[in-house]
């Protein structure tokens, strides 16, 4: 009887996970295969690397809306509020409307600042923006599109009429919204680029952007073309550093599959150099980290890392410059690493 009652168990369970669509998401069940998801990229890649400051970080914002057959569940209008943090509260970080135009055509003069155009590298396009495009293939048919900066500082505010206050990071809100129902609507397709949002800061930080329900009203959400309203899944919250030439620092890529145990420092490779050298460094736990070089003396020669990082295994760069931006002479230095409870130095020898 207990054979029988398990092989009908097994029968009945297989029937069950059969009958269930793996391929549909939760957010939109019109999907029949990639979820409808927004993508934050920090463009190269992280870290994002300038001559020198003040200088300007980019993050592409992709799309992926995978339905080709089903003319409903193209997106007819996309909202994203974001809100931004950054590691070195002194130094000027701003999403300004002037970097952060709502052109859509190549012939106005600002659409070389604007969140709509093209990624180009020399004579290569490197991405298509969707919305540039479609401003140039369908005249007549058009979006409404805005994007507004909230505030570029931290600060207090008022959110609703009794007064009541919040603190509220520096955030902006952008809005794509067909003007339309004979609007061309969104293309279906892996990651299509929607916007490049331009950061404009004047020194090194780390930045770390996210979806949030700010302004009043406004949360991230796409709506389908038969005005059916959902969250989709994003690949937020994003962090990246911006730094100069030579002094970057990022994950090592694959750790995130096997995270470290305890915390490490590991002495710098080459050993000697001149000029570039690199010091690898495991991290436990969420910690603030800070990475000093000293010279022989005991005098700070530069910092190469002061800011919260997460766990994982980095790399951090230092191309034997001080911290005004001057070579530095041969000799003996000593870099220490202090994370947590964590405390670590070792030597090291620039050979000119």
């Amino acid at each position: 009887m207990k054979r029988c009652l398990m092989f009908f168990l097994m029968i009945t369970s297989t029937l069950l996970i059969s009958s269930i669509s793996w391929g549909q998401c939760p957010e939109d069940p019109m999907d029949n295969g990639n979820c409808d998801t927004l993508f934050a990229i920090p463009y190269p890649d992280s870290p994002v690397v300038v001559e020198s400051f003040p200088a300007f970080a980019e993050v592409h914002l992709f799309i992926t809306n995978d339905v080709e057959t089903a003319t409903l569940d193209s997106l007819a209008g996309i909202v994203i509020p974001l809100q931004y943090t950054r590691t070195n509260p002194s130094a000027y970080c701003s999403v300004s409307t002037y970097w952060n135009t709502t052109s859509t055509l190549f012939a106005y003069p600002d659409f070389s600042r604007s969140v709509f155009r093209h990624k180009v590298e020399g004579t290569d396009t490197v991405y298509y923006n969707r919305q540039a495009v479609m401003a140039r293939d369908f005249l007549g048919r058009d979006w409404d599109t805005r994007l507004v900066e909230v505030a570029s500082d931290s600060s207090w505010v008022w959110f609703n009429e009794s007064k009541d206050s919040a603190w509220v990071p520096p955030h902006c809100y952008l809005s794509v919204i067909a003007t339309g129902t004979d609007d061309q609507l969104w293309w279906e397709g892996d990651r299509v680029l929607l916007a490049t949002v331009t950061f404009n800061l004047e020194d090194t930080m780390t930045i770390c952007i996210d979806t949030t329900w700010w302004p009043p009203t406004a949360r991230l959400a796409f709506t389908r073309m038969d005005a059916q309203t959902y969250f989709p899944r994003t690949n937020m919250p994003l962090c990246f550093r911006v730094d100069t030439v030579g002094t970057g620092v990022r994950e090592i890529p694959g750790s995130e599959n096997s995270r470290p145990t305890e915390f490490a420092l590991s002495q710098n490779y080459p050993n000697p150099f001149n000029p570039d050298t690199y010091i690898e460094f495991e991290l436990a736990r969420a910690s603030h980290v800070k990475i000093d070089i000293f010279n022989i003396v005991g005098q700070k020669v530069k910092t190469l890392v002061d800011e919260e990082m997460q766990p994982g295994r980095y790399v951090a760069d230092w191309d034997s410059k001080d911290q005004q931006g001057n070579s530095v002479s041969s000799g003996i230095y000593f870099y220490r690493m202090q994370a947590d409870n964590f405390s670590d130095m070792k030597k090291m020898l620039l050979v000119k």
